[in-house]
């Protein structure tokens, strides 16, 4: 097939901000008196989640608590983002897919900060839409990646997809995206066992299936 666009995760895929991530909310937590999460813990029911969201589902609360802790959680997160990287060969996969494909972000983070770090990191650019957790009904649902593909004039069916985490899984499926899964957060056996997926342990390995 040839495929007219790629849109990307952010988090885990194109910059690695588990550590900030996790810190983060740990310290929001805590702060407001609850116990702090495992790190395994985090990789599997939080990771790739929208944040508000999940403290408000998993802590059992009020939207106004959660909101009270996820504004802590945002502020924490600016305070390290010195820990936040950008992943190795990412402004090499972009540069390389630039101007032959249609390029966008679908993430679960808040548009505005998602805006922020791409631009941050001098990869905003390369961009043609941007869809933030904020603005949609949040992954694993498909709207984010529908609403994505619909600003770049392009079919899912003509679109690849390159997520890290089961949100990005049942996103991509349900869209009838090729979803791509790289092996950031999840471990290859674990995502072998995923059907209807390709599975990446690099970035760079997508200019593969691209032909680019």
């Amino acid at each position: 097939m040839r495929y007219r666009a790629v849109i990307f995760d952010k988090d885990g895929v194109l910059i690695n901000s588990f550590e900030t991530v996790y810190s983060a909310m740990n310290k929001a937590l805590t702060h407001y008196d609850y116990d702090s999460l495992a790190r395994e813990e985090f990789r599997k029911e939080w990771w790739g989640i929208r944040a508000d969201d999940n403290i408000e589902r998993k802590l059992r609360i009020s939207r106004e608590r959660a909101l009270e802790i996820f504004d802590l959680y945002k502020q924490k997160r600016k305070e390290l983002d010195q820990m936040t990287k950008l992943y190795p060969n990412v402004k090499t996969v972009l540069s390389r897919l630039d101007g032959d494909y249609g390029m966008g972000v679908v993430t679960s983070t808040n548009r505005e900060i998602a805006i922020k770090l791409l631009e941050d990191f001098e990869i905003l650019g390369f961009f043609d839409v941007i869809v933030g957790g904020d603005e949609t009904t949040p992954k694993p649902a498909p709207d984010a990646l529908l609403k994505a593909c619909n600003e770049l004039g392009v079919e899912p069916e003509e679109t690849i997809f390159i997520g890290d985490t089961d949100a990005d899984i049942g996103a991509g499926q349900s869209a009838g995206c090729t979803t791509v899964i790289v092996t950031t957060s999840k471990t290859r056996d674990e995502l072998d066992k995923v059907e209807g997926i390709i599975v990446i342990d690099d970035l760079e390995d997508i200019l593969e299936l691209v032909g680019s």
